[in-house]
């Protein structure tokens, strides 16, 4: 039996009649993840230490190595600076007759006992300024994983703390993150304590995601749709209400009243009149008049949008994830009025489909980091706009005074069943929910308030104002409409009213809230809608879902406070002159 073996290579060889030991050697060379030069933060520049490590060869009978330290470039031949047997080279320590400094470059030559040498260049790195920490990419798609590390130091008493975006702790090494999303960008911190420095070694790293587009799938406008699977068909809902209209019984005015009898019809048709039992059935539409129809609904069944036998139509805007009504408008299509009071878009309601939330007719969700709680016309939150930003969004108008359509049945031979057959139902972009998206023709009345960060010593702001344009098919070049404060500043708000014509033919409409002065300016309660309409809007907690303020017709606030109980105790109303209070109620039991 023959064995073979040295650094890192063992193997045995049988042979008839003899055991022999061969012993191979690894060529000498340096263990890379612990060679290292450094400067410890808050340390001179002239402090440094290098510490190397070597491998292989043949060391001496103590099982070390010869090390020289010297300038780059002359580790070969020397002179050299220093030598010693354990590869640390600390001269601000130990008290030797050079010096290490930041960011200079050395050599450290090795041997063994069989004259093999290697020569390793090393760097003094600051660890103050150095990137001590990284991750493997420098920018990652949406679903990657992300790898972060930190050099190795050359010591076993070392402590790591990660401190990530969202607050959370890590005190591995090598943190991994997998399946990044947009809560995962940003800087991760990094406190890094060893005995080879008195104080911590700081660094961060900034994981950034590549630009990117969440594309919330579509299976109802897909090639085809199960209606009934997605609440398209199947699902009942009022869709007109009748009135009968006819002569009384008792239409004399001069007669006797009895009030026990009178008031019938004089005679009665029934809506539906049947000539069969195989007969559907035909409606009367002689004495029975429609007064309203309903026109759309959203996901959870209610009613969205319905008109009466004049054409006029009346919409209801739901938020909170469409559970709660946020503006009722008279005389306006749903697309065409809007209402954003910024106080859901923190809201909760379980709904685990996060990437595609609940669609909102008129949406900031780009510039939700801008919304700030510390003022706020009602409700919790404004929109905060600073010195020279803007905040806007973009909607098409039409001309068209466009319907809901309803899936369309595709009918086809089918070879299954010998006979023509339903093949697929399809649907397009009509049959969902629209967004906003105003008529062209016709006046805009645009709302909402403002407050300034600022002690206005006046009687009206003027460093914010909203900045309107539209445009037109038949002309390259938008119109511009300012809309500035005007009125009263109540408690610290003036309010922004301005009403706009768009021509035919306008194909786009923007709004943009600007600041123009040194300090920021808060916006709240913007509304939107046809000049002929009427709208009031509602403001809810987006704790407690309790209503904290319901805005009137000239978008002018009532506020409703509560006591910890959830008891109403104080009613105030917003006015030209101030806010007043319209009522108060104190209520307690009387301990037994």
């Amino acid at each position: 039996m023959a064995t073979l073996q040295g650094t890192g290579i063992e193997e045995d060889y049988a042979t008839e009649s003899n055991t022999e030991l061969v012993n191979i050697i690894s060529p000498i060379s340096f263990s890379i993840d612990q060679a290292l030069g450094w400067v410890c933060p808050g340390k001179s520049d002239s402090s440094g230490a290098i510490i190397v490590t070597a491998k292989g060869g043949v060391p001496n009978t103590s099982g070390t190595y010869l090390y020289k330290l010297a300038l780059a470039g002359q580790a070969q031949a020397g002179p050299y600076l220093d030598s010693n047997y354990t590869g640390r080279f600390e001269p601000a320590t130990t008290g030797a007759n050079y010096r290490l400094v930041k960011n200079h470059n050395y050599e450290v030559w090795v041997g063994d006992e069989c004259k093999a040498s290697k020569i390793q260049g090393v760097q003094v790195l600051d660890f103050a300024t150095a990137q001590v920490a990284s991750s493997d990419k420098p920018e990652y798609c949406y679903g990657d994983d992300v790898m972060l590390s930190v050099i190795n130091l050359p010591s076993k008493a070392t402590t790591f703390r990660w401190t990530y975006p969202d607050g959370e702790i890590s005190t591995v090494q090598n943190p991994f993150i997998s399946n990044v999303d947009a809560n995962d960008a940003g800087v991760y911190h990094v406190v890094i304590s060893s005995d080879i420095c008195e104080n911590p070694i700081l660094a961060d790293v900034n994981v950034v995601l590549a630009p990117y587009i969440i594309s919330c799938y579509s299976a109802v406008t897909d090639t085809s749709v199960n209606p009934y699977a997605y609440g398209l068909l199947g699902n009942w809902h009022q869709s007109t209400s009748y009135v009968y209209y006819g002569a009384r019984a008792s239409s004399d005015p001069a007669g006797q009243t009895d009030i026990r009898h009178d008031g019938t019809f004089a005679d009665f048709t029934d809506f539906l009149s049947f000539w069969s039992d195989q007969d559907a059935g035909k409606t009367d539409t002689t004495k029975w008049v429609w007064n309203a129809t309903s026109t759309m609904f959203n996901k959870y069944g209610f009613e969205l949008e319905n008109k009466d036998p004049l054409g006029r139509y009346n919409a209801g805007i739901y938020g909170y994830d469409d559970a709660l009504a946020v503006a009722v408008v008279q005389n306006s299509r749903f697309r065409e009025a809007a209402f954003d009071g910024f106080e859901d878009y923190y809201f909760k309601s379980g709904n685990c489909d996060e990437a595609c939330p609940a669609s909102r007719s008129f949406d900031f969700s780009l510039f939700k980091n801008k919304l700030d709680s510390t003022q706020s016309h009602s409700g919790r939150y404004s929109m905060r706009v600073v010195s020279g930003d803007s905040v806007g969004i973009m909607a098409n108008v039409t001309d068209t005074d466009l319907e809901g359509s309803t899936p369309s049945f595709v009918y086809g031979y089918n070879t299954c069943i010998g006979k023509n057959g339903l093949q697929s139902v399809r649907t397009n972009a009509n049959i969902l929910v629209p967004v906003f998206e105003p008529m062209g023709n016709k006046q805009v009345l645009i709302s909402a308030w403002v407050k300034e960060a600022q002690n206005c010593q006046c009687t009206s702001y003027t460093n914010s104002q909203i900045h309107i344009a539209f445009k037109s098919s038949d002309n390259d070049n938008a119109t511009i409409v300012i809309a500035k404060p005007a009125g009263a500043i109540i408690d610290g708000w003036q309010r922004i009213e301005q009403v706009v014509t768009l021509p035919p033919h306008t194909v786009s409409f923007s709004v943009a809230l600007e600041a123009l002065g040194s300090g920021a300016a808060y916006f709240d309660d913007i509304r939107i809608h046809p000049y002929n309409a009427n709208m009031k809007s509602f403001v809810y907690d987006p704790q407690n879902l309790r209503l904290m303020a319901e805005l009137d017709e000239n978008n002018y606030a009532t506020f409703y406070e509560y006591d910890d109980d959830g008891t109403l105790i104080r009613v105030k109303r917003e006015t030209e002159r101030g806010i007043k209070t319209i009522t108060e109620t104190r209520s307690a039991l009387i301990k037994q």
